[in-house]
């Protein structure tokens, strides 16, 4: 009886199969930081979170869009794009719970109240 092995990959295969997850988590970190960064640099400081969860906002909308128009899968062991969408939406929150009400009104000029 000839017993015959399947050939696995190899350790450097395996390697970036267990890394892959994590190196898209970091590179997606990585690509929502960059505009952070050049928002903080060109935003005065008090406008700083109405216009982080105005930016957010606006990415979570594209992303689900996107995610919408190519019929993105909802369920899966990695991160979707779905997932993107969620976290840009989490953040949009919590920056607009964190800004005060008189920069949001500074930031899209003084409304006139009766």
């Amino acid at each position: 009886m000839d017993e015959r092995r399947t050939p696995r990959g190899s350790a450097h295969e395996d390697f970036l199969q267990l890394i892959k997850p994590h190196a898209t988590l970091a590179a997606l970190i990585a690509l929502a930081a960059g505009p952070l960064v050049l928002v903080a640099s060109f935003t005065p400081r008090p406008l700083f979170l109405p216009v982080v969860s105005l930016l957010s906002m606006a990415v979570a909308g594209l992303a689900a869009s996107l995610a919408w128009a190519f019929r993105a899968r909802w369920h899966s062991d990695n991160i979707t794009v779905w997932d993107i969408a969620g976290a840009f939406v989490l953040i949009g929150c919590a920056a607009a719970m964190l800004s005060k009400p008189e920069n949001v009104l500074q930031l899209f000029g003084h409304a006139v109240v009766p």
